[in-house]
C-alpha cells in the first residue's frame, strides 16, 4: 500500500510534490490524472490522498465518489492554487480533510497528514493505532467501575469528571472564529473574515462539517437557531431573521439595541441578544424588538446560551462566565465560573461561547479552535 497518493494535473507541480514528500521517507504514488487515480485506487489503496483544487466538477464528484465508497476511512488533503478561504471552506464542506496552499511547505503537510491519520488511526510516519491491552483482568475491573458508577452517582457526583481533562481542543477550518452556537446534533461557527457560517457535527474526538453558507452581504458576529428561523447579528449593527433554505435568505432586519452586538441565544419561545458595547442583555419579541434588558455581570459580554431555567453569559474581558436565572421577577446571578484553557493556553482569547450537551463551546479569534470545556469550578 502506498503511503501518499498525489492526484495533481500539472506535471512540474506532481514531480516538486512528489519530490518534497519523498524526502520526507513517505512512499509516494502519482497518477497522472483522475482515472488513473481512480485505478491505482482499486490496486494500491493510499493511506492518504493529497489532491490538488481546482479540478473539473465532473472529476472531483467522481473521485470523491469512489474515494468514500472504495476506501471510506482514507482522508484527503487538498492543495489549493492559492490563500482562499472561501476556496478551502468549499472544498472542507466537501469532505477535504484539510487544505494546504503555494508555496507547499513540508512541515505543514506532515503536520496535517499527522492529523488526519489520527482520525482513522493509521499507520503512518509514527502514528499508530494504540494496542488493545491484555484482556485477563478485564472483567473484575468492569465490575468495580460500574460498583463505583453507581455509587458515585447516587450521591451526584460526576465519578469520571475525576479523570477526564477540564477541556478537549478541536482545530477548525474558519480562521476567525467569533461566535459558536449548539443546535441538537449540530454546532454553528461563524467565521467573520470568510464571512460565513459553518454547521459542523462533534462526533467523539472528530469535528466534520455538515455544511457551508456565505453570506456576502454582511460580516456575521453571532448566529442562533429558532423555533423556525435562524438568526445572525452582524458588525453593521443588525440583527436579521434568515429562512433554513441553502442561502439562507433573509426574511426580516432591524437594527441591534447596541452598537457592538456579540451574541445571540434562544430560549424555546424568544430571541436574546447581548451587547459589547453597552454591557446589557436584551430579550427580543417575535419582530426582534426589545421587551426587556438589563445590565450583564460580564465586563464585555462575549455570548450567551440558555441551558433549562438559567442565561449564561461570558466575559471576553476577563475570560470567565456567569450564571445567571430569574426568582420571584429578579435576576440573580452565580459566578464567576473559570475556565482552565485560559491558564493552559494563554495566547487564546474569548471570542464566542455556547452551552451544548453539558459543555462551555468556546471559540478564539484567530486560533482555529473549537474548546469544548466542563464547567465545574467557581473563581
Amino acid at each position: 500500500m502506498s503511503q501518499v497518493m498525489l492526484i495533481v494535473r500539472d506535471p512540474d507541480l506532481r514531480g516538486e510534490l512528489e519530490k518534497s514528500i519523498h524526502s520526507t521517507g513517505l512512499s509516494v504514488s502519482a497518477p497522472a490524472d483522475i482515472d488513473e487515480a481512480l485505478s491505482h485506487i482499486d490496486e494500491d489503496p493510499p493511506t492518504l490522498l493529497l489532491a490538488e483544487s481546482p479540478v473539473d466538477d465532473t472529476s472531483i464528484i467522481k473521485l470523491q465518489e469512489s474515494v468514500r465508497r472504495k476506501i471510506p476511512s482514507t482522508p484527503m488533503l487538498v492543495y489549493l492554487p492559492s490563500c482562499d478561504s472561501r476556496l478551502a471552506l468549499k472544498n472542507m464542506a466537501a469532505g477535504a480533510y484539510d487544505c494546504l496552499h503555494p508555496p507547499f511547505n513540508t512541515n505543514d503537510f506532515l503536520m496535517a497528514a499527522r492529523r488526519a491519520v489520527r482520525r482513522v488511526s493509521a499507520h503512518f510516519f509514527g502514528v499508530e493505532p494504540s494496542s488493545p491491552p491484555a484482556a485477563w483482568w478485564r472483567l473484575p475491573i468492569t465490575y468495580v467501575c460500574l460498583g463505583l458508577v453507581l455509587f458515585f452517582g447516587l450521591f451526584g457526583i460526576g465519578f469520571f469528571d475525576l479523570f477526564s481533562p477540564p477541556f478537549q481542543i478541536y482545530e477548525l477550518t474558519a480562521s476567525h472564529p467569533v461566535s459558536v452556537s449548539g443546535n441538537k446534533d449540530d454546532v454553528w461557527i461563524v467565521d467573520q473574515k470568510s464571512r460565513s457560517l459553518a454547521r459542523m457535527r462533534v462526533e467523539g474526538d472528530y469535528l466534520m462539517i455538515v455544511k457551508v453558507y456565505q453570506v456576502p452581504d454582511f460580516q456575521p458576529v453571532s448566529v442562533v437557531q429558532g423555533k423556525t428561523y435562524l438568526y445572525t447579528a452582524s458588525s453593521d449593527g443588525y440583527l436579521r431573521q434568515h429562512n433554513n433554505d441553502k442561502k439562507l435568505s433573509v426574511t426580516a432586519s432591524v437594527r441591534a439595541p447596541g452598537p457592538s452586538p456579540s451574541g445571540l441565544s434562544w430560549d424555546g419561545d424568544n430571541l436574546w441578544s447581548c451587547d459589547a458595547g453597552t454591557g446589557k442583555i436584551y430579550q427580543h419579541a417575535k419582530d426582534m424588538t426589545v421587551i426587556d434588558s438589563f445590565s450583564s455581570p460580564a465586563a464585555i459580554p462575549a455570548g450567551l446560551a440558555w441551558k433549562g431555567k438559567a442565561l449564561w453569559v461570558a466575559d471576553s474581558r476577563n475570560q470567565l462566565l456567569w450564571k445567571l436565572w430569574r426568582q420571584k421577577g429578579k435576576w440573580k446571578k452565580e459566578g464567576p465560573f473559570m475556565l482552565d484553557v485560559f491558564n493552559h493556553n494563554p495566547d487564546l482569547k474569548l471570542s464566542g461561547f455556547t452551552m451544548w450537551k453539558n459543555n462551555a463551546w468556546i471559540v478564539s479569534e484567530g486560533s482555529r479552535a473549537l474548546i469544548r470545556h466542563r464547567v465545574t469550578k467557581k473563581k
